[in-house]
């Protein structure tokens, strides 16, 4: 064995072998230490209230995703009132106290801002970003770790809690998170109109028309209006659109 062979076995074998902080936060069910923490404004506050849900949002100051995710959080924070849900920002202590205040005081956030110092609570949940939402459900357990979303936070955030509080159902966040991709105009009818379109052109230039037609009309039943595949049936000598279209 090469020495450069022996390095990327050795290299593999600490892979497989790594943490799983590697993946960059604490697995989902794991118990959250209750702590109280120096806050911003002064005295102490808790980092989560058991029988609650709670909303643990990491944030530093100087960066541009983290006074986005502070503005979302802002958003957010109305739609919570009234519910128990337990919303917290947590910085670290070493940060420069001017910054985070006016960091905070920009974003319009109400929550308390808690000081986590030498990173101990950042450090036990294995956390690798910044900003970074950790939900913990009223049992105290890490529900969900959401990172930095530059448009859909709240939604994400919201969607979660909701399902923590029963409001709604796993197949429901499911559609939130991860929703489905809206098709371009030029897919309406079935984005699969397009793949028709190129195997027809693929048979026209092998002078193939008949096979060609066929793969437009394929095209043009999945999408009328699909002004490719009209162009290339006429291409083809093909007399008009199929039955059902224009």
């Amino acid at each position: 064995m090469t020495a450069n062979a022996g390095l990327l076995v050795a290299l593999a074998v600490a892979l497989l072998g790594a943490p799983a902080a590697a993946r960059g936060h604490v697995e989902a069910g794991t118990l959250v230490e209750g702590a109280e923490l120096a806050t911003l404004a002064g005295g102490r506050h808790a980092l989560i209230v058991p029988g609650q849900v709670n909303l643990v949002v990491f944030f530093r100051p100087e960066q541009d995703r983290s006074a986005d995710t502070l503005r979302r959080l802002a958003q957010c924070e109305p739609l919570f009132a009234g519910k128990p849900v337990h919303t917290v920002g947590v910085v670290s202590a070493g940060a420069p106290r001017d910054q985070v205040q006016a960091m905070v005081a920009g974003s319009g956030v109400k929550s308390p801002i808690l000081l986590d110092e030498g990173d101990r609570v950042y450090g036990r949940l294995e956390l690798r970003q910044h900003p970074v939402i950790v939900i913990v459900d009223a049992k105290g357990k890490v529900h969900a770790v959401e990172p930095y979303q530059r448009l859909r936070s709240c939604e994400i955030v919201r969607a979660r809690v909701r399902l923590l509080l029963g409001e709604l159902d796993q197949a429901a966040v499911d559609r939130i998170v991860n929703p489905e991709r809206a098709a371009f105009p030029n897919e309406v009818g079935g984005g699969s109109a397009a793949r028709y379109v190129k195997m027809g052109d693929q048979e026209r230039a092998k002078g193939n028309c008949k096979l060609a037609i066929k793969a437009y009309d394929d095209a043009l039943r999945r999408d009328p209006l699909n002004a490719k595949a009209l162009e290339g049936r006429m291409r083809c000598g093909g007399a008009s659109p199929p039955r059902g279209a224009p």
